[in-house]
């Protein structure tokens, strides 16, 4: 998984790398949807279906929303303490 460092901007802007971006159809002007998780924040580019997140966690077979929730509060809590 590719992660990246960043800081929150006063506006509360984050730039997202451009390698991240390249393919994901994040282009200038491109709408995203921000999921509040438990854990964390999810962006993800609405023209995409949520079929196109498979594979995300691995072998998890997320299959709906309340169960990304629940993989990403179990990612995220064995990486923060």
């Amino acid at each position: 998984m590719e992660m990246a460092l960043k800081k929150i901007g006063k506006r509360g802007e984050i730039v997202i790398p451009k390698n991240m971006r390249k393919g994901k159809g994040m282009e200038i002007n491109a709408k995203v949807e921000i999921i509040n998780l438990k854990n964390g924040i999810l962006i993800v580019p609405i023209q995409k279906k949520f079929g196109d997140l498979a594979g995300l966690f691995g072998d998890k077979g997320v299959k709906n929303i309340k169960e990304l929730d629940a993989v990403t509060h179990e990612f995220f809590a064995g990486m923060i303490e």
